[in-house]
């Protein structure tokens, strides 16, 4: 049993070993797993392999395909993620996203969930030998995970038929509209992961042969890693301790807010940005020493995928150079670019005003999810920081001053998720020596059954709030003429399916009334799980 961090540029795995927590170490000593598949003309590299031999094998090797995952080619999210990879990214058969590559010296497409299966099996492999035992189950953790439409027959109910729309990202359903991609592993997905992401993400852990347990959101994982442990909370009696949290990684950034007790933690809000993680700072300063280097040594490094990764490279060692060091700071190339040598200067002031745009998306999440949270300053007991961008001094200053409290590192900065997903897997497993903790998460979408999108708000009703608990579950009732009640449901960044309801009994006049059971479950995956059908004559 395991607890798998999956991040945009690197893994981590934990196990629950002699009633602690540990983070395995990976076939290079190493406890972060790149997050890299590479393929080659002789066989496919994994993790840390892969990521070594990226400048040479730059098309081949797929890397920050995380955010692509669940997502629908035609999202206006991809297409603006394709401006960052320098591999090629087309259509998948299914409506989804996949890459293209040479591999045995043929040309070949992967959905992004394949490619991300790729990369789990190799963390699973490495975790054996290390653990010298098979591993079957995580946590992602997955009860019934699909969308399942099922009609009974209660009182004048009338005939009826199902027929169900294929979801996104290249997920597959049989002929009832079961979801085939259910598993058993504690793994983590970041807040902003909505329904088609999590789905894309059971399916890949099944293909690499693990058994999801539960897909544990990053704000449960992290804050049952800082909880758990702990033996000075407050009985549940009392005044709960208020925690905030400040993840910021490599692609994102999540702000949320935490109440404990002992034996317990509640999510009571979370704010998260997509676009502002460490790679954007990067994509910022390498913009800065672009235009730098065209006006030095007339050369463009934007141009050159395979320069302008060595550029980014550099960029992030200065950059994390600048978290301790307030001077200026070289930087320095060799055989950049037509063997010319390059090199450049900046200091943390300089680099603070390139990211300044940043810095004030970062400010407004933290203040926005102050807000949400209804709670004052005076009310927090803490703020915990993870993630490795939270290391840059400018974010650590936003976050003392809107939360008027010093950053608190209680938490292993790259490790606490993986712990958090190992210690959920232990719990759900009712592992000898492990004691209860229950976790309290949140919808981080609110989700709408949409059936006439030209009459706005009148053809759509809310049916699982923003920020309500899960899991969830609600009965929603429609009045309908005629035999058809066709819809869709949607979550604000993404469409989870289209569903239609036919063949009622009717006639002119008849009114059918339409009860819809629908729910969140512990994954964070909505379900539609009864359709009923009452006829009404008003005769």
């Amino acid at each position: 049993m395991i607890g798998i961090d999956f991040g945009n540029q690197s893994c981590f795995v934990a196990v629950v070993k002699d009633g602690g927590v540990e983070t395995v170490d990976n076939d290079y000593s190493l406890r972060a797993t790149s997050s890299v598949v590479a393929f080659s003309a002789r066989n496919r590299i994994l993790g840390v392999a892969a990521a070594n031999q990226r400048m040479s094998n730059l098309t081949n090797t797929i890397s920050s395909f995380k955010p692509l995952l669940g997502w629908r080619w035609d999202d206006f999210f991809v297409q603006d993620e394709l401006n960052k990879l320098p591999y090629k990214v087309i259509p998948h058969h299914s409506g989804g996203v996949a890459v293209e590559v040479n591999y045995c010296g043929k040309d070949k497409s992967y959905s992004v969930e394949h490619v991300t299966a790729m990369l789990l099996t190799g963390l699973k492999e490495t975790t054996e030998v290390v653990l010298k035992g098979e591993i079957k189950n995580c946590v992602i953790a997955v009860s019934d995970s699909g969308i399942k439409l099922v009609l009974k027959k209660k009182y004048e109910i009338i005939e009826y038929r199902i027929l169900i729309g294929f979801g996104h990202g290249g997920m597959v359903y049989d002929g009832i509209g079961t979801f085939l991609g259910q598993n058993e592993i504690p793994g983590m997905v970041p807040s902003y992961f909505t329904d088609p992401q999590r789905r894309a993400l059971q399916a890949a852990t099944k293909i690499a042969g693990m058994n999801v347990l539960q897909i544990l959101s990053e704000p449960a994982a992290v804050s049952l890693a800082y909880g758990y442990y702990r033996e000075d909370l407050p009985d549940e009696d009392e005044a709960p301790r208020n925690v905030v949290f400040v993840d910021c990684g490599h692609s994102s950034l999540q702000v949320w807010v935490c109440a404990f007790s002992e034996g317990n933690l509640k999510i009571l809000t979370s704010c998260s940005a997509p676009s502002l993680g460490g790679r954007d700072f990067d994509s910022l300063l390498g913009l800065h020493f672009c235009t730098e280097f065209q006006k030095k040594y007339n050369i463009r490094p934007e141009s050159n995928p395979r320069a302008y990764l060595r550029l980014l490279t550099e960029v992030e060692k200065v950059k994390k150079s600048m978290s301790s060091n307030s001077s200026v700071l070289p930087l320095n190339i060799e055989s950049f670019l037509d063997d010319m040598d390059v090199s450049g200067n900046i200091c943390r002031a300089e680099s603070e005003t390139i990211s300044q745009s940043l810095l004030n998306g970062v400010e407004t999440t933290l203040k926005n999810c102050l807000k949400d949270s209804k709670l004052q300053p005076k009310h927090i007991d803490s703020v915990e920081i993870v993630g490795g961008s939270t290391r840059i001094p400018a974010i650590k200053e936003l976050i003392s001053k809107i939360f008027k409290k010093s950053v608190s590192t209680t938490l292993n900065q790259d490790e606490s998720v993986a712990r958090g997903c190992a210690l959920q897997c232990a719990i759900l497993s009712k592992s000898r020596g492990i004691k209860s903790f229950k976790v309290q998460d949140i919808q981080y979408h609110s989700i709408r059954i949409v059936w006439d999108e030209s009459l706005q708000e009148d053809g759509w009703k809310e049916v699982l709030p923003l920020h309500g608990p899960i899991p969830y579950s609600d009965s929603v009732t429609f009045h309908k003429q005629g035999n058809t009640f066709k819809f869709k449901v949607k979550c604000p960044l993404a469409e989870i399916g289209d569903y239609s309801i036919d063949n009622f009994s009717y006639e002119l006049g008849d009114t059918t009334e339409l009860r819809l059971d629908v729910g969140m479950n512990a994954d964070g995956i909505f379900n539609l799980n009864e359709a009923t059908a009452f006829h009404n004559n008003p005769k």
